[in-house]
């Protein structure tokens, strides 16, 4: 990144499209249609510029 002002950057996230479990509900009683396990992600790519005044 560039000093003072920013710059591009690319930021990569989950490239290998592994899946995992991001957030867990608890509930007092479950059924099967809770939804307790929540998927993560998946593969993702970002790209931009960043600027600092």
């Amino acid at each position: 990144m560039c000093r003072g002002g920013g710059g591009p950057y690319v930021e990569g996230r989950n490239l290998t499209d592994k899946r995992y479990i991001s957030t867990v509900a608890i509930a007092g009683v479950a059924t099967e249609a809770s939804q307790l396990f929540n998927p993560g992600t998946g593969r993702a790519v970002f790209a931009g510029i960043r600027f600092r005044l």
